[in-house]
């Protein structure tokens, strides 16, 4: 009787769990109709997926989170498991606040449990316009040691602020995305001993730079016209730089001799 007994929680235990969606396309398109509840939101007062097709940007559902009387709030949508966070993939997401006053940042977590795990790889403030829609489209994302998921963090200065996230997309870099160093009236560069200097007629969002095998060796959140990265501790090689520049990728090559 004892046997049976255990088996019984074994097998209630094994249809309580449920296993965690892992995304392992290569490129997909995420609209929460299904899968909203695999996604985490984390730090707010109110959170959870919304079923109102005057709310979502397309569908009836988004996720959703509203601060009530809390300010200065830093919150998260956090994806499930990515398996493709390799340096050649950017996301593109739909977001929509009753403030144009927050802060959005966007990158890479190793625990999605654990907030402090989040590495930022760009920010779209600039993006954000109150009471409407605004699509982002981020940086490639780099590889980061660990880091399996994809997270969307907003600093939320004011109380009461309401934020809407929707129809989210992982695509794969292709060459239409990336604009060589040939368009010399877009930005130059030169490099020192030390330091890899790009200069930019529109502002320069970040800088990441890559070795042949992939690996991000460096990265610089710049907003300004002219970025300085110090290379002085990278080994001698050929690197491939990606940056973002007025919402556009822009990448080159440089030998470090």
């Amino acid at each position: 009787m004892k046997k049976f007994y255990i088996l019984g929680i074994i097998l209630l235990t094994m249809v309580q769990v449920k296993a965690q969606l892992v995304y392992t396309a290569d490129e997909f398109t995420e609209g929460f109709e299904t899968n909203g509840s695999e996604w985490k939101i984390e730090n707010s007062a109110v959170k959870y997926v919304k079923d109102d097709a005057d709310k979502a940007h397309s569908g009836t559902k988004c996720l959703f989170f509203y601060t009530m009387f809390s300010a200065n709030l830093e919150s998260y949508f956090i994806s499930p498991e990515i398996s493709t966070i390799d340096g050649k993939h950017y996301a593109e997401f739909f977001i929509k606040t009753n403030f144009d006053n927050v802060i959005l940042e966007y990158g890479t977590m190793s625990d999605r449990d654990d907030v402090a795990t989040f590495v930022k790889v760009g920010d779209a403030s600039a993006t954000i316009v109150a009471d409407s829609y605004v699509k982002v489209k981020t940086s490639v994302i780099p590889t980061e040691t660990g880091h399996k998921y994809f997270a969307v963090k907003l600093k939320t200065p004011s109380e009461h602020t309401a934020v809407y996230f929707d129809d989210f997309s992982w695509k794969k870099e292709t060459s239409s995305d990336v604009q060589q160093v040939k368009e010399k009236d877009t930005f130059d560069y030169y490099i020192n001993s030390n330091n890899l200097n790009i200069n930019a007629k529109q502002p320069i969002q970040n800088v990441v730079i890559f070795n042949m095998n992939g690996q991000k060796m460096a990265y610089s959140v710049v907003n300004n016209n002219k970025a300085e990265v110090n290379i002085q501790t990278l080994p001698k090689g050929i690197y491939f730089v990606k940056m973002m520049i007025d919402n556009k990728v822009k990448s080159f090559k440089f030998i470090k001799q």
